[in-house]
């Protein structure tokens, strides 16, 4: 039991029938302050034993009241624990309406994104709607997990409770609110995995051409998330103030594009979240008719982007879903760039190695690749430039 990752605690002489002072050790904090609550009361038994207690006719009559109440009074050690767990040291009891409230203020003053904003008041609100009425100190696990029960329709949606769940109880316990986050002891619900979805080259050149004919101005969502592996939310704005990148960040003469740190998606890199994808001679070809010098690559919002696409689908027929294109260049550049490898891409999409591994080793040829990015307006041709100079350049 070396391990500095376990709790010692050493139990005095005497306690559970040991003659000398032993060592246990703990996985878990909570574990760990059990076991000293344990030898806390074991010492004040110790101290005033039961034959020497005087029983009045008071104490007579809350034993009767415990009693009624929770029936066995075996049950009284469990409800003592608990309560020295997480009511004793309760400096600023609150109920789940009043923490969920406090909560939303806090964010609200960290000047997060709306897109964050926007999640921690939706979870906010239906745990209010659920639990509202209790106090924060006294939810039982049970009760939580009614909470993320009732997003069961959506495994997506379960885990975002669960994590903007964890979020408020964190806050509460800065707040001596709580003293434990019950979610520390549930354990975060997990998304199935699914293959991800890709589209065929032929589907893709089908889609620009129809693009260019009847919604011109999507045109370029198309071309950068499919030949340049783009987030959704790198281009498209879902509110007013979110940074999304602009024509300025596009460098002509080096072919690359600099994704700035506010624009890409927010992980615990030290190194910062920027990245310089470099712009791929199908993505030239189709993006240079519809070039600026300034202003927002794409200029509508998300709501007039799914509105656009629909209107594509439709006129294509082709199936597009959701993140198929992304999830295509990943594929199709990785098939065509064996050289470069996984780390190369997992640079370019702005993930980490594992996410790449997992999500875009398809069974595609080298051939297949190729095609992908030989889609140009007059029809497939061959690729300017080799998948080796493409990747010397990025390096």
């Amino acid at each position: 039991m070396s391990d500095r990752r376990y709790i010692r605690v050493v139990a005095p002489a005497g306690f559970d029938g040991h003659s000398t002072r032993r060592e246990y050790c703990f996985k878990t904090k909570n574990a760990a302050h059990e076991f000293r609550l344990q030898i806390k009361r074991w010492k004040a038994e110790k101290k005033a034993p039961a034959d020497s207690i005087t029983i009045t006719e008071t104490d007579k009559r809350w034993v009767a009241y415990l009693r009624a109440h929770i029936s066995n009074l075996e049950l009284l050690p469990e409800i003592v624990n608990h309560w020295e767990r997480t009511a004793k040291p309760i400096k600023r009891p609150l109920k789940v309406e009043e923490l969920c409230k406090a909560f939303v203020l806090y964010r609200e003053n960290k000047r997060l994104g709306q897109k964050t904003l926007a999640e921690d008041r939706y979870v906010a609100r239906r745990l209010r709607a659920h639990l509202g009425e209790h106090m924060a100190h006294e939810l039982t696990q049970s009760e939580l997990r009614s909470f993320l029960d009732s997003a069961k329709s959506s495994e997506s949606l379960e885990q975002k409770f669960y994590k903007v769940g964890s979020l408020i109880f964190a806050y509460a316990k800065e707040q001596r609110a709580v003293i434990l986050n019950p979610f520390d002891e549930i354990e975060r619900p997990k998304v199935s995995y699914s293959v991800p979805e890709i589209l065929r080259p032929e589907e893709f050149e089908k889609l620009l051409l129809s693009a260019e004919q009847i919604v011109p101005e999507l045109t370029p969502y198309l071309i950068l998330a499919g030949f340049c592996g783009f987030r959704r939310s790198e281009l498209v704005k879902q509110y007013g103030d979110d940074r999304v990148l602009r024509w300025e960040d596009l460098n002509w003469q080096k072919e690359l594009v600099t994704v700035r740190d506010e624009v890409a998606k927010q992980t615990r890199r030290k190194t910062g979240n920027r990245r310089f994808p470099p712009m791929e001679p199908a993505l030239i070809h189709w993006l240079e008719p519809y070039r600026k010098k300034t202003g927002v690559l794409i200029a509508f919002s998300e709501g007039a982007l799914r509105r656009r696409m629909k209107k594509l689908r439709d006129y294509a027929r082709v199936r597009l879903p959701d993140n198929a294109l992304r999830h295509s260049y990943a594929s199709y550049w990785l098939a065509r760039s064996t050289l470069a490898g996984v780390g190369e891409l997992a640079k370019r999409m702005g993930n980490s190695e594992s996410v790449c591994r997992r999500h875009y080793l398809e069974i595609l040829t080298r051939e297949e690749g190729e095609a992908w990015f030989a889609i140009r307006r007059e029809g497939f041709k061959v690729v300017e430039k080799s998948a080796e100079t493409v990747s010397a350049k990025a390096a």
